[in-house]
């Protein structure tokens, strides 16, 4: 089953995919706000094909995703955001955290509670509500309409609801849309088929409306199967690690694998010991957090379309308070 067209509605002030060197109009170019990823992958043009940012259950998508929207909220971009995973709300409220400087799952946990600073916390966590209701959160009254994140909240999980997402970006001029995450969308009783419409739609909507479409994805929990290395879903993707990874590549303009760093012997710890924590790490006997980079969030570029040489290099990032920060200290571990 097709979507239906969008004809040739398109985001205002965005130049069609092609344009823009050859007819003197600039297209609007999104980036990614963190120094080193955006080094890698480069700008992201209006009008292309959608880009992919993969990771395992954990890994920290929805930091990553939610991190990235703050920044280019603070930018003035206008982003809508169509929230499979979790209720609208929810996703507001770690937006929200993050915006305070404090871990989303600490308030939605409630551990936040057993703090000594609880009280502070609180406060701290409800001033950074009313500043994104009132200055970030998109809502149906003129105050808000040009706020810069829309959080969709209508139902549904299929064809229809993707096809009207890209038609209320549209409507609002916004210029990205985030879906998180696109695998849980569904056109049909066969998984396979419904992937590959599903994507497909999202590639011919990105192009067709000038929307710049990230697409958040979940990693291929088969391909750990029969894997006794524990520390394996840390590691950077490979393909085989991307559901039906090679319809997306297709797709895609980039992919971007999540994972975390190794971290390098302690100054205090020899090579042979830091060996034998690792192998117990992929053994099982310790936990993976003793041998990961403390603070370190790592992106691999799987895919480019514009700079196909720089495909398998990595950025380093940092992780602060569930927030993803430029990353700040010497040395990591690709081992």
């Amino acid at each position: 089953m097709a979507p239906p067209r969008l004809g040739a509605c398109r985001v205002r002030g965005l130049a069609p995919a092609g344009h823009g060197v050859t007819d003197g109009t600039d297209p609007f170019v999104l980036r990614w706000p963190w120094k080193a990823l955006d080094a890698l992958t480069g700008g992201m043009p209006a009008g292309g094909r959608p880009i992919y940012v993969v990771g395992f259950s954990g890994m920290g998508k929805s930091c990553f995703l939610n991190s990235a929207l703050i920044a280019w909220a603070e930018q003035g971009v206008k982003v809508d955001v169509l929230p499979l995973e979790t209720t609208p709300k929810r996703f507001k409220l770690n937006i929200a955290a993050l915006e305070a400087g404090i871990d989303p799952g600490l308030i939605a946990s409630g551990d936040y509670l057993r703090l000594p600073d609880a009280l502070g916390l609180r406060r701290k966590a409800n001033v950074a509500w009313q500043h994104c209701a009132t200055g970030m959160f998109w809502q149906d009254t003129p105050a808000h309409w040009q706020n810069p994140i829309r959080i969709n909240e209508s139902e549904g999980m299929d064809l229809t609801r993707l096809t009207e997402a890209f038609a209320l970006a549209v409507e609002r001029h916004a210029q990205v849309l985030c879906i998180d995450h696109v695998d849980h969308l569904t056109e049909a009783q066969d998984t396979f088929a419904s992937t590959t419409v599903i994507n497909r739609a999202a590639q011919r909507l990105a192009m067709e409306t000038g929307v710049v479409t990230i697409l958040m994805s979940q990693a291929n929990n088969d391909a750990l199967k029969g894997n006794s290395d524990h520390l394996a879903k840390f590691a950077p993707l490979r393909d085989s690690s991307v559901w039906m990874g090679g319809l997306k590549r297709q797709l895609a303009s980039g992919v971007l694998g999540l994972f975390r760093p190794l971290r390098e012997p302690a100054r205090d710890e020899s090579e042979e010991e830091w060996l034998r924590k690792v192998k117990a790490a992929r053994s099982g006997k310790e936990a993976p957090s003793t041998v990961l980079l403390s603070g370190a969030f790592g992106v691999s570029l799987m895919k480019s379309e514009n700079y196909g040489s720089r495909e398998g290099s990595r950025a380093l990032l940092g992780w602060q308070h569930g927030r993803i920060v430029d990353y700040f200290q010497p040395g990591w571990s690709e081992r």
